[in-house]
């Protein structure tokens, strides 16, 4: 008989403390469990971006950069200046989106890693009391910064791409006209052209 209450003790009590553990910790599992879902809502937004689509616009739009340097000197109208000035601001938005959009997808995957294993940590009884609750803010903290960063890109991307859709047409035209004067050295300029 007391061999039989000793393996139950036996039995008993590592089922308790891990049951104590469950509920003492369920917090900072729910917790846990919600920053997944922010990180599964994150890659859903990731992966609504058209990345084939962007590129294009992208490479297109160094591009007509490039042509816009070869062909400008500084002798034109205010008007020219101005689609210049528009034209290059589409930049810093389109070059960060693309420049972050594969660290992006590398900070999702490492956050659902740190997740994890702090989840298995928590579960296995690992980590003390204090450990858990500054793990766990420190990863809440994470995936809500991330959430900000991606969600931000994919704004700045999509409002560089609406102005650059917007100004490709003026900047085309420009391009054309640059070309033109070059080659003739003629100076008239996109304002003189489109009065035509």
């Amino acid at each position: 008989m007391r061999k039989f209450f000793f393996i139950a003790l036996t039995l008993a009590l590592p089922a308790f403390f891990l049951s104590c553990n469950e509920s003492k910790y369920k917090a900072e599992r729910k917790t846990i469990d919600s920053l997944k879902v922010v990180l599964d809502s994150v890659q859903l937004k990731m992966g609504q971006v058209d990345t084939v689509m962007f590129t294009n616009e992208y490479k297109e739009y160094l591009a007509n950069i490039s042509l816009l340097k070869e062909y400008f000197n500084d002798k034109k109208e205010d008007s020219t200046w101005q689609i210049m000035t528009s034209y290059g601001a589409v930049r810093v938005s389109l070059k960060s989106f693309a420049k972050n959009y594969p660290e992006f997808y590398s900070e999702l995957a490492c956050s659902r890693k740190k997740l994890d294993s702090l989840k298995g940590d928590i579960e296995a009884g690992n980590l003390e009391k204090e450990k858990i609750r500054e793990y766990t803010k420190n990863e809440a903290d994470a995936v809500i910064n991330l959430k900000t960063l991606v969600g931000t890109a994919i704004k700045s991307a999509k409002t560089g791409l609406k102005l650059l859709d917007s100004l490709n047409p003026k900047v085309i035209r420009l391009i054309k006209q640059l070309k033109k004067e070059k080659k003739s050295g003629d100076n008239k300029t996109l304002s003189e052209e489109e009065d035509d």
